[in-house]
């Protein structure tokens, strides 16, 4: 089997040359604390220092056909490493100033060491440049990233979308205030073009970076960046509110690839749409040093057959989420699949809630979810007035929690109320769960297992735990979990 091997030093002297391709993304500066060779050639890294807790970010594109071997040289000693996920229990090597780790394929990890920031390495295999496509530039716009371009760059989107040619985003920074898609619009960005959002929240009237509504057909794709500013100016000047993708009664839509970066606020929502699939996003969002922002990753809304795949999230808030804010009670909250992803953040990896509008939410799938970090890892808060049922939470693997803040911690938080930090009834039923696969690398001691229903018809009902391990020992009951209940749970098994 062909392998990948990172190589990771830790200097503070980097080649001019290295960068160029880590500026042309975005205005990320240079890390002073990582050195990142692949194949024999020192990448590009940078590092969000706009963010409360900077983070350090290689990508690269690797061709999963050319072996790759690399030595590792590291400036100072290494006391203490970890790389992530560790269900993957990808091998390494240290000798003093040594790390050596190989990968069978490109994939997201991140890596900390000693007391060092969190190092984010993203590697995507190459995708195939669509055919039928018209450059940006053809339009004359500057990708300087020096003025802001909106009317010019929707021009550009809406003449491609009306031809049925893909819009090409080459290497780049391109400026923008927001831009509405249109039905047929498809969009490829090259690994170092960024579509940047302005700094003036004027340009946003609907509060969103990239709005799509009411439309079909769409896909946007590459390995480029769309970068909300969020921490980089537009939120100091008021655009706490803008969310850097938000899709409105959309059907067929398509996320691929994409670097998804510091968002004022949510960083994609979904809302009242069908067949909206997310796949190969690496999205960073600022973190707090503790409680929360509300930079949430992913968000599908009252919305229908939607799925997020193969992901990487940092956020300040909630990962991966599922709601139902539609108060016309025109759609439900159905067929929602996360899957293959790795998250780290201050509050809930996982979670149904707290806005439960809609009539049902079903058929709700969280598979394969890597957390590096969490508050809470499962969670249902049904405050509003639905029924849920037919939810799975399978193959999780929690690493750590964040015991910081004013939340409590909790393995999993089951929770109907009507008394809560904002008006509801709780007028909702809980049913049909199944919890399994489930491996807490840490122990829990300061960490809960919370189910709590409203009442005797507004309760919890069939919660099945399989096959929970902690630290590697099989969970046997309900005080290994640090279980609390209430008389308003029925027919909880745990094997």
């Amino acid at each position: 089997m062909k392998k990948y091997c990172i190589k990771i030093s830790l200097l503070t002297l980097f080649s001019v040359f290295s960068f160029v391709s880590l500026l042309a993304i975005s205005e990320l500066d240079k890390s002073k604390d990582f050195e990142v060779t692949i194949n024999g050639k020192k990448v590009a890294v940078g590092v969000l220092s706009q963010f409360d807790i900077p983070i350090h970010t290689v990508h690269e594109i690797i061709n999963e056909q050319q072996p790759i071997e690399i030595e590792i040289n590291i400036g100072e000693k290494i006391e203490t490493y970890a790389i992530s996920p560790l269900s993957r229990k990808i091998e390494s090597n240290v000798l003093d100033k040594v790390l050596t780790f190989s990968l069978s394929k490109p994939q997201y990890i991140v890596v900390k060491i000693n007391e060092k920031e969190y190092l984010f390495i993203m590697l995507d295999s190459p995708s195939a440049k669509p055919a039928n496509m018209i450059n940006i530039l053809d339009y004359g716009i500057n990708n300087s990233g020096k003025e802001v371009l909106t009317k010019q760059i929707q021009q550009a989107i809406d003449d491609a979308a009306n031809r049925n040619l893909i819009l090409y985003f080459p290497a780049g920074r391109y400026l923008t205030g927001q831009l509405r898609l249109a039905n047929n619009s498809q969009i490829y960005l090259d690994k170092d073009a960024c579509i940047k959002a302005s700094t003036d929240i004027a340009d946003f009237p609907d509060n969103a970076m990239i709005k799509l509504d009411n439309i079909n057909n769409v896909k946007i794709g590459g390995h480029g960046t769309i970068d909300g500013s969020g921490y980089t100016g537009l939120r100091q000047n008021g655009g706490e509110g803008i969310h850097l993708i938000y899709m409105s009664e959309c059907q067929n839509i398509s996320l691929e690839d994409l670097v998804l970066l510091d968002p004022c606020f949510w960083n994609v929502r979904v809302y009242r749409s069908e067949n909206v699939h997310l796949k190969n996003l690496k999205i960073l969002n600022n973190r707090p040093f503790e409680n929360w922002i509300n930079t949430d990753g992913v968000d599908f809304d009252s919305s229908i057959d939607c799925s997020l795949t193969n992901s990487i999230l940092h956020c300040g808030d909630d990962n991966l989420v599922v709601k139902g804010l539609d108060d016309e009670r025109i759609f439900n909250t159905q067929n929602i699949l996360f899957e293959n992803i790795t998250t780290l953040s201050n509050s809930a990896a996982t979670k149904i809630g707290t806005e439960t509008g809609v009539e049902e939410f079903s058929n709700i799938i969280f598979r394969n979810i890597d957390i590096i970090k969490c508050k809470r890892a499962m969670v249902i808060n049904a405050y509003d007035s639905t029924y849920i049922k037919n939810v799975t939470f399978e193959n999780i693997n929690v690493e750590s929690f964040d015991l910081n803040g004013v939340e409590a911690a909790q393995l999993v938080d089951f929770e109907i109320t009507d008394n809560s930090w904002r008006d509801c009834v709780g007028d909702c039923v809980i049913d049909n769960v199944t919890i399994k696969n489930v491996n807490v690398f840490t122990d829990m001691e300061g960490v809960g297992t919370q189910l709590i229903g409203k009442d005797e018809k507004y309760a919890i009902r069939n919660i099945k735990m399989k096959n929970i391990t902690k630290k590697g020992k099989v969970v046997k009951d309900g005080n290994d979990l640090n279980l609390s209940k209430n008389e308003y749970v029925f027919d909880l098994t745990l094997e």
